[in-house]
């Protein structure tokens, strides 16, 4: 059932590809099952973001929850990690504060808000 779920996920993910939040990447695997959401974000930056999470991942590097600065073509962006923990999936999710690009422009949207504390989420 575990496995039908993530197809469909997949499947609407396809559909809606351009969309802003959410769902961005996901590793399934037999022990654990990784997901990574990303919110607030421009659609420009989105898939950047991502991928240096799902890389990150793959190359079992120690991410850790905290805030975060990343340069993802030529823009900056910064944003705040949150990472909960199950015992057959991982979530991560980046909550996006602001991105400024080279031109001086930024952006910041708040259509999804960071969790409050300890009874939103589980910090690590």
């Amino acid at each position: 059932m575990k496995k039908l779920v993530l197809v469909v996920m997949l499947a609407l993910s396809c559909l809606f590809g351009n969309a802003q939040d959410g769902l961005a990447r996901c590793i399934d695997t037999d022990s654990t099952d990784i997901f990574i959401s990303i919110y607030n974000s421009p659609v420009d930056t989105r898939v950047g973001i991502a991928d240096l999470f799902y890389d990150a991942v793959v190359q079992q590097s120690e991410l850790r929850a905290g805030y975060y600065t990343f340069i993802v073509d030529k823009a900056v962006v910064k944003g705040e990690l949150f990472i909960t923990k199950g015992s057959h999936y991982i979530l991560y999710d980046f909550y996006i504060d602001e991105v400024r690009y080279p031109d001086g422009m930024s952006y910041r949207a708040t259509r999804y808000q960071k969790p409050k504390g300890p009874w939103d989420y589980d910090k690590y």
